[in-house]
């Protein structure tokens, strides 16, 4: 029973952090679009390709300190 409600929060976390990130950039997300759609909007700026490195980046540090072993 805790595995399903730790499953329920953690899947809620995270939907709310995707949808949190297509509301606010939605290009962040043009990798994952069918080759037609990307063909459509022009190419990322180099400011929109350092705003999808930074959510990256800096969840890799805590997720490993949390899941290291003591």
């Amino acid at each position: 029973m805790h595995l399903i409600i730790h499953l329920l929060i953690y899947n809620l976390v995270l939907s709310i952090l995707l949808y949190a990130s297509l509301a606010y950039n939605p290009r962040m997300w043009l990798h994952r679009m069918p080759p037609e759609v990307i063909k459509k909007v022009p190419p990322k700026t180099p400011a929109e390709k350092r705003l999808l490195l930074t959510p990256a980046l800096s969840s890799f540090p805590g997720q490993n300190a949390r899941t290291t072993p003591i």
